[in-house]
C-alpha cells in the first residue's frame, strides 16, 4: 500500500502544477532553480504546446541527476555556451545545428550524469543522445508537429497505444521512455488520454512485481498485463501509478512479499503495490 500512496502522491504533484501555476515561462534557466514541469506547463499555458513537449522529451531523455537534478535538461534548453534558447523551433528547423553544438560543448556537461534508467546512455553524436534527438524530430516531422500527432491518434481507439507505438523508431527510446514521456504529458495535461495497461512486454522490475504479486514466476507479459487490467478496474488508480509501484514494492527485501499477497490463496486484487523517473 505505501507505493501505491507514493506513487499516486508522485504523479499528483505533477497535476497540481497545471492548477497552480500562473506564471509565463521562467525568465532564469539556471541550473540551480530551473524546474522543466514548471517551464513546461507555463510553456503549454501560453500555447507552446510544442515547446512543452519537448522540455518534456528532455527530461526523459537525460532522466533525474540522483544528485544534481536537472542541470543536462537546463543546459541543453538554454544552449550553455551561446546565445538563445534550444527550443523546440530551433531544434526542430535544424537537427544539424543542435547536433554540432551538442559535439563541440560536451565539455559543458563534465560531472554532469543521466539518470538512473538512462545511465547507459551517451552524449554522443551517432549512438547517442544525437542521434536520439534527430530520431526524435524525424519522428515528429512525420506528421509535422506533436499537436498534429495528438490530433491524429486521438481518432484511433486507443489514443495512448497510438502513439506510444508510433514512437518505435526513436533511437534508444525504449519501452519504458515511451511509458514515462506519454504519464507525464498526461499528468501535465498536455495529453487528455491515458494507458489502458501497464505495457510489461519489455519490463523488468514492473514484470518482476507482477510476477511476484500473482505467483507466476514466469507469467507471460500479455496474460499478466490482463490481470493488472483487471485489478487497475478495482483500485482506480491509473497504470501509471500502479506500473510504477509494483516496480517500487519487488525491489523491498524478500521481493515486497508477506502474509498471503502473492499465495495461492490470496484475492485476485491483493496489491501491496510514483509516475517518476526512479524505476
Amino acid at each position: 500500500m505505501d507505493q501505491l500512496v507514493g506513487s499516486g502522491h508522485t504523479a499528483d504533484s505533477l497535476r497540481a502544477l497545471t492548477l497552480n501555476h500562473n506564471d509565463g515561462p521562467s525568465p532564469d534557466l539556471g541550473t540551480d532553480s530551473f524546474n522543466p514541469f514548471t517551464e513546461a506547463v507555463a510553456r503549454s499555458g501560453c500555447g507552446e504546446v510544442e515547446d512543452a513537449c519537448w522540455i518534456i522529451f528532455l527530461t526523459v531523455a537525460f532522466g533525474e541527476s540522483p544528485e544534481h537534478g536537472w542541470p543536462m535538461t537546463s543546459a541543453t534548453y538554454r544552449r550553455e555556451g551561446e546565445l538563445g534558447n534550444w527550443d523546440w523551433d530551433s531544434v526542430s528547423s535544424n537537427t544539424e545545428a543542435f547536433r554540432r553544438w551538442l559535439r563541440n560543448n560536451q565539455h559543458r556537461f563534465e560531472g554532469c550524469k543521466f539518470g538512473n534508467h538512462r545511465k547507459y546512455e551517451s552524449l554522443g553524436d551517432q549512438n547517442g543522445f544525437g542521434r536520439t534527438v534527430q530520431t526524435y524530430a524525424d519522428w515528429v516531422h512525420r506528421q509535422g508537429t506533436h499537436a498534429a500527432w495528438i490530433e491524429i491518434v486521438r481518432q484511433t481507439t486507443d489514443p495512448f497505444d497510438a502513439l506510444y507505438s508510433s514512437m518505435d523508431d526513436v533511437f534508444r527510446f525504449g519501452r519504458l521512455a515511451k511509458f514515462d514521456l506519454l504519464c507525464r504529458l498526461e499528468a501535465l495535461d498536455i495529453i487528455d488520454f491515458t494507458p489502458r495497461r501497464a505495457y510489461l512486454q519489455g519490463s523488468t522490475g514492473p514484470l518482476k512485481g507482477t510476477r511476484l504479486l500473482y505467483g507466476h514466476p514466469k507469467g507471460r507479459p500479455l496474460d499478466l498485463d490482463g490481470l493488472l487490467i483487471e485489478l487497475e478496474s478495482y483500485l482506480n488508480v491509473g497504470f501509471d501509478v500502479l506500473e510504477d509501484a509494483l516496480c517500487q514494492w519487488q525491489k523491498q527485501p524478500n521481493g515486497g512479499v508477506s502474509g498471503t499477497c502473492g499465495s495461492p490463496a490470496a484475492p485476485r486484487s491483493c496489491s501491496s503495490a510514483q509516475l517518476s523517473q526512479h524505476c
